[in-house]
């Protein structure tokens, strides 16, 4: 059962847990066939994220010391594979845009190559093999601390701040963005809103139905708002970039910004939603559905003769 909290466990134990079987996966994608290199660096950052997302749950219980060491460890990893990814995400992001504007195959040639050529250059200056075993020894290192890590309350304490914390960096965030739009501060708020994910992940278990609805609803504005990301990287390369028609670069520019309001109107309407309650209203709700979930596990399994002729509150 990966990355979810389990009810079976204890809260220290399904932790580490969490944590190692993010670790494994890392180490097991970081080698393979060159055909594939780009998306398993994708797949190895996705897990380094949901590794942060976990370490920020816990801060409070962890320490700073031990927060500090494993959040920075991991952020560096994370960048020294980010090259690549970012190169082949730019190039998409551009055919995307394009077709979905149905432009012709002639139209934005000098920049498509342009990209393409930037492309195939990342490519090839890659993340070599020797990057790839240092990062497999760090990412080890790190696997054997797991089991060091201070968690000694095994209860909702443990990660109630920092479900608390994401959340309200999340809802400020957006606040920001609104008021003040920029690229920075979009990604500033798509980064909480992953934050906030992927700790709504971690506790789906406690109650399926609401928690993974909750989960798709922000997954769609991660999404949402990692495209603008794309298409805010997209514009500064074609401003950066050199030769071609300047008028098609305008015009260029001009669908990318067209592009970019219409994911910014989805977003903001989704994480109004997602972003209406209060944080204390939200947790106390959160917790009510976790001591629930942990009183249902330490119910004692009924008998044959104790069927479905009572519920627990005739009992």
């Amino acid at each position: 059962m990966s990355y979810v909290f389990d009810q079976r466990e204890a809260l220290d134990v399904t932790v580490r847990r969490a944590a190692r079987e993010e670790l494994e996966d890392a180490i097991g994608k970081l080698h393979g066939g060159e055909d594939d290199r780009d998306t398993r660096i994708h797949d190895v950052r996705k897990d380094l994220k949901k590794l942060r997302a976990l370490l920020r749950l816990l801060r409070s219980e962890l320490g700073e010391a031990t927060y500090m060491r494993e959040n920075d460890g991991f952020r560096q990893l994370s960048q020294r594979l980010s090259g690549a990814r970012e190169a082949a995400a730019i190039a998409a992001t551009l055919e995307t845009l394009l077709a979905s504007q149905h432009v012709s195959e002639t139209q934005f040639s000098a920049l498509r190559e342009q990209l393409a050529e930037r492309r195939r250059e990342t490519h090839a200056k890659g993340v070599d093999d020797g990057t790839l075993h240092a990062i497999e020894h760090e990412l080890r290192l790190a696997l054997s601390r797991v089991s060091g890590w201070p968690l000694e309350r095994p209860t909702w304490e443990a990660v109630a701040p920092g479900f608390r914390r994401a959340y309200t960096r999340g809802k400020r965030a957006m606040r920001r963005a609104y008021q003040e739009p920029s690229a920075e501060h979009f990604h500033e708020w798509r980064k909480r809103v992953k934050d906030h994910l992927y700790h709504t992940r971690l506790l789906s278990s406690i109650w399926p139905e609401p928690m993974k609805g909750r989960r798709a609803a922000l997954d769609t504005l991660a999404e949402l708002l990692g495209d603008d990301h794309d298409l805010a990287e997209l514009a500064r390369v074609v401003r950066e970039s050199a030769g071609g028609d300047p008028a098609e670069r305008e015009q260029l520019l001009g669908l990318i910004e067209q592009r970019a309001r219409e994911l910014r109107e989805r977003a903001y309407w989704l994480g109004a939603r997602m972003y209406v309650e209060k944080p204390g209203a939200l947790l106390a709700r959160v917790h009510a559905y976790y001591q629930a979930w942990r009183s249902e596990a330490e119910l004692p399994t009924s008998t044959p003769a104790e069927s479905s002729d009572t519920t627990p509150g005739d009992r």
